[in-house]
Parts: structure tokens; C-alpha cells; sequence
């Protein structure tokens, strides 16, 4: 028998023409690029990840045009080289946890795994290190800190860093998880 699509010859019993990839439903054929696109439709997970690839491009954005903000690192205020090779690190994590989230490669995994520990990381040298918390804060205050410390105690204000911090943790912890139960969706 000869594909209907590439016109290859092949057995009767097939029901997927190995040339082309056109696969055989009941009595029809569907075309290959139908059946790709059915294919992908079924991949579990696929809303999911698509979803948070996107996410992650975008976080990736936000990062990019914030590549001139200070960071808090190293027990002061980061600026200039420094906190730009810091904000493009984060960029190019993002954009390779992102790729592979939207359109799967066998890679994919260790990629979100690996980019994962690296802002659990990031955040854990965050929450430990005090004193850059502290300059921080200060430099966003730029001499309000009386008024703002007679509203809120400071010890209150340096903890809402760390806990923005865990939450963004847990996030990231909770999509290397659907992404580990999810691995074969990287596997195309």
C-alpha cells in the first residue's frame, strides 16, 4: 500500500507511515501535521508548563529592565557592574527555564531543575545576609526613615523580604515538582 501523503510505500497493517508521520484512524489517514498537532494537544501537562514558560519570560523582561536597580548583596547595596552582570544572570536563567517549558527538548529538565537551585540559592544568601538587607532598606527610605519607623517597627520591615522571599522559593520548588512528575513532556 502506498501513503496517501508521501506516496511511500508501506505495509498494510501500519497504522503510522513511517516516512511521513501520517497516522491512520479507523479507515482514514490523518495528514501528518494533524497528527502532530493532535499529539501536542495531548501531551499532559502542556497548559501548565506552556503557561509557566511564558511566566518565565516575562520574569525574565522585568529583569532585563530593572538591570540598572542595586541588589542586595555581599552585606551592602550592589550597583553598576555588579548588580548588571547580577540582573543578566537572572535573565538568561530565565529565558533557558522558559524555552524548553514552551517548546519541550530533552534537556528541558535539568534546565528548570538546575534554575531552580540557582534562585533557591539566590534567595537563601538573600534571607541570611542582614546587613544588605538593612542597606536596602535604608537607600529605599532615603532619609523617611523616622517617619516610617514610628508606623512600622524595622525588625517587622526587614522580615517582609524574607518572606517574599520563601514564597518565591516555594513557587519555583512547586513547578520543579509538576515538572518532575511531568519530565516526559520534555521528552517530545
Amino acid at each position: 500500500m502506498r501513503c496517501v501523503y508521501c506516496a511511500e510505500e508501506i505495509q498494510d497493517a501500519a497504522i503510522v507511515c513511517r516516512f511521513c508521520g501520517a497516522v491512520k484512524e479507523g479507515a482514514a489517514w490523518r495528514s501528518p501535521q494533524l497528527a502532530a498537532a493532535r499529539t501536542e494537544k495531548k501531551r499532559p501537562g502542556r497548559f501548565v508548563m506552556v503557561t509557566s514558560g511564558v511566566f518565565m519570560f516575562v520574569t525574565a523582561f522585568f529583569e532585563l529592565i530593572s538591570i540598572t536597580n542595586s541588589v542586595p548583596l555581599f552585606a551592602g547595596v550592589q550597583e553598576g557592574a555588579v548588580a548588571a552582570i547580577y540582573h543578566l544572570v537572572f535573565v538568561a536563567v530565565f529565558v533557558a527555564m522558559g524555552y524548553p517549558m514552551i517548546w519541550p527538548k530533552p534537556w528541558g529538565l535539568r534546565v528548570v531543575l538546575g534554575g531552580t537551585a540557582l534562585y533557591a540559592l539566590d534567595r537563601i544568601v538573600y534571607v541570611l545576609d542582614r546587613p544588605a538587607r538593612e542597606a536596602d532598606l535604608m537607600k529605599g527610605m532615603q532619609g523617611h526613615e523616622d517617619a516610617v519607623f514610628r508606623a512600622i517597627p524595622r525588625d517587622t520591615l526587614l522580615m517582609i523580604g524574607p518572606a517574599g522571599a520563601l514564597v518565591g522559593v516555594l513557587s519555583f520548588a512547586g513547578l520543579a515538582a509538576y515538572a518532575w512528575r511531568r519530565r516526559a513532556y520534555f521528552e517530545g
